[in-house]
């Protein structure tokens, strides 16, 4: 982790329809990554029958449209103290109902398939081994017309791979050919009116986390992108890895592999091998259940006041051959037994999870003001604050 801390928090979409939401939640995760001063803009299409300047809400006379899509690129962090020596690309990308991947977002899947009957936003990143470092095989010079290439993601000129979050886009995967699917960040039934959405958005330097609310009820789901701490003496070229648990709810499941082959899951995600040859496989994570979930333990009463603990994500590269622990996340972190929402006194980490008190659930970063639930603007709340 490096940098400061920034956020698009409370953004909450009441607009109309699951379409017109995650059109919503499209159009903030664009803002926030195009203002993010350490990802720069690679490429973008507004979407059917849109002029290539659009990047509007739904309801504004320059809104993106069906199918828009953004690549950008997380620059490498080393050369500022930070853990990454290298750029990640993501894209991301916008459907309304089943429609994922026609044009102009083709080729593209969102969990193996062209979607549901929902609004939908997914997510794909990948990194460029060698050369120019960069991945994206698109076209087009004009920004907001460009289109996908095919594959959508290769290796970089004068590069020898590539590696691709979600799993199935890597060797042996179902969708290795094109390299086109992508995880689930939203989800919701497209023509069900009034419903609702809430979401946060938060990003250092080198890390990604999107935490989604489906009908603001308390029940959240979670994406998480970036570096990982390396366990004791294993080296790792890339050390990234996504964890996903798409529009499924926390906690995340133990003994549950994200990022299968066939990548037709909700748990979607990956970790890159030590071997490039062997590159992305799937991931899955673990806790000290007896401690991490336990209504005795937690809070720690040790402390003359007690303090809920928070533990690191330990996550396993899992797909035979090759399996073995990685290391852990800790810009997300588990908690439990204690209540969605709360926060830390000093409001600079967060609980989401589901509505009952006794579950393990997940802490992420927060802007150290911000009352959680109480967004009522779909541009939500925008935060920089120095971390961790």
């Amino acid at each position: 982790m490096s940098g400061q801390i920034r956020g698009k928090i409370e953004c909450f979409l009441n607009e109309g329809n699951g379409n017109n939401n995650a059109q919503a939640f499209f159009k903030s995760l664009y803002d926030f990554f195009v203002s993010h001063p350490n990802m720069t803009l690679v490429a973008r299409n507004a979407g059917s029958g849109k002029p290539a300047a659009n990047i509007g809400y739904y309801d504004a006379a320059d809104a993106f449209g069906n199918n828009c899509w953004a690549v950008f690129k997380m620059l490498a962090t080393a050369a500022g103290g930070g853990p990454r020596d290298f750029d990640y690309y993501v894209l991301i990308q916008h459907a309304t109902a089943s429609t994922f991947g026609t044009t102009p977002g083709n080729p593209g899947l969102i969990i193996g398939s062209n979607g549901s009957s929902s609004g939908t936003v997914g997510i794909a990143t990948a990194i460029g081994v060698g050369g120019d470092g960069n991945p994206w095989k698109g076209a087009g010079a004009t920004l907001g017309a460009n289109t996908k290439g095919t594959p959508v993601w290769g290796a970089p000129v004068g590069g020898s791979q590539v590696h691709v979050f979600p799993r199935s886009d890597n060797g042996g995967g179902t969708h290795s050919a094109n390299r086109e699917n992508c995880a689930y960040l939203f989800e919701q039934y497209a023509f069900t009116a009034n419903v609702k959405y809430r979401a946060h958005i938060i990003a250092d330097d080198d890390s990604i986390v999107v935490a989604t609310d489906d009908s603001d009820d308390n029940t959240y789901g979670l994406t998480y992108v970036g570096p990982y701490t390396l366990r004791q003496g294993l080296a790792v070229p890339f050390p990234l890895v996504m964890l996903s648990s798409g529009n499924s709810v926390l906690p995340f499941g133990v003994n549950t592999n994200y990022g299968p082959i066939a990548g037709n899951t909700p748990a979607e995600g990956g970790v890159v091998h030590r071997d490039n040859n062997i590159g992305v496989r799937s991931v899955f994570m673990d806790r000290l259940d007896s401690i991490v979930n336990s209504t005795t333990i937690q809070p720690n009463r040790v402390f003359p006041t007690p303090e809920f603990d928070e533990f690191p994500v330990p996550i396993y590269l899992n797909e035979s051959p090759h399996a073995g622990f990685m290391g852990q996340v800790e810009f997300i972190r588990e908690v439990a037994n204690i209540a969605t929402h709360d926060t830390s006194s000093d409001k600079k980490r967060m609980v989401v999870g589901i509505a009952t008190l006794a579950t393990v659930k997940v802490t992420i970063p927060w802007d150290g003001a911000t009352t959680p639930k109480s967004g009522i603007t779909r541009q939500g709340i925008d935060f920089v604050r120095a971390g961790p």
